[in-house]
């Protein structure tokens, strides 16, 4: 395989595996706030309870995050910049 092919296919990899760790940590925090709140949970059991309550209710009323910006303003943000691609020399 070429050595460009190879380093895409890596970047592209890394990409993906970053995204997903982003919605875990999402979804982590949404079931933080939403289902445990400021709440001590006594045992192991009634905590897998809460969560299998949460995850039901979650996907029955099909909740969906409420972005608070847009792609332009998270680009802005986050300091990208439209066609800022180094091309490499492989």
């Amino acid at each position: 395989m070429p050595r460009a092919m190879t380093s895409r296919s890596i970047l592209a990899n890394q990409y993906r595996d970053r995204v997903m760790w982003f919605q875990a940590e999402i979804e982590i925090s949404l079931f933080s706030r939403q289902c445990l709140g400021r709440r001590r949970i006594p045992s192991l059991g009634h905590l897998r309870r809460e969560a299998r309550a949460w995850g039901r209710r979650m996907n029955r009323d099909r909740v969906s995050i409420a972005w608070r910006f847009t792609r332009k303003q998270a680009r802005l943000k986050f300091g990208y910049r439209k066609n800022n691609i180094a091309r490499s020399r492989y």
